[in-house]
């Protein structure tokens, strides 16, 4: 098998993308990673990227005798772009080769016991998701803040189950949202999807009851990301 390499991207700033901070993480942990720059297009390496901006096009689409994987993590039903070689998603309801978003026992914090919030969403919210949390909040619920670094690993310590909307009308999964929140212990509470593989309870069906969670077993024992990554390889 040739060598695994992961492609960190920076966007037009040239910074990394703070939304995949937990996904970096993951890779440090577990395998190589380079540079866009250091590609090689010559070479017999299997690359993996898993943003595709303007700046990996223009690397990729060249004639190139290394493998180059995308690792669709963002929302699309279309097919793999013609200058990749293959395409893994993590929601088996897009268009590719199915790969469970992995998880890592060193992404684990302690829950505090003290629970401010009820549910804690980590997402943007315009559109559709405002709505929906606007309707929660009208119900009594609370939601904790977003925020990246410590401001996450706070929200999610203090919060009661972790909240999984969907951005657009598409039923598609946040992988790595609910991959973070079963490693952290964290109840999943999803609007309705293609579940797979995570334990949780759909949000048409929440009246704040308990249900059978296996996630963090399941994510830092037996679907971890370095054991996905070499199967699906």
């Amino acid at each position: 098998m040739s060598s695994i390499k992961f492609v960190k991207i920076r966007n037009d700033k040239g910074e990394y993308y703070q939304s995949y901070d937990i996904f970096y993480r993951l890779i440090d942990w577990n395998f190589e990673w380079c540079e866009l720059d250091k590609v090689d297009k010559d070479s017999n390496e299997t690359y993996i990227f898993t943003v595709n901006n303007g700046n990996v096009k223009a690397c990729c689409e060249r004639l190139h005798t290394a493998k180059y994987i995308l690792w669709q993590l963002e929302i699309t039903y279309e097919p793999c772009p013609s200058y990749f070689d293959e395409q893994w998603v993590s929601d088996r309801t897009m268009k590719g080769k199915f790969v469970v978003l992995g998880g890592d026992a060193r992404l684990f914090f302690e829950p505090s016991p003290n629970k401010r919030w009820d549910f804690c969403h980590l997402a943007y919210l315009y559109g559709k998701r405002a709505q929906q949390v606007a309707e929660l909040e009208s119900q009594g619920f609370t939601m904790a803040p977003v925020g990246f670094g410590e401001v996450r690993d706070h929200s999610i310590a203090i919060s009661r189950w972790g909240l999984c909307l969907h951005q657009l009308d598409k039923p598609i999964l946040s992988p790595q949202r609910m991959t973070l929140f079963a490693c952290r212990k964290l109840p999943i509470v999803l609007e309705r999807s293609d579940n797979y593989p995570y334990d949780v309870c759909f949000l048409d069906e929440f009246y704040r009851q308990s249900w059978p969670d296996n996630n963090f077993r399941r994510f830092t024992e037996e679907l971890t990301f370095k054991r996905c990554v070499e199967e699906a390889l």
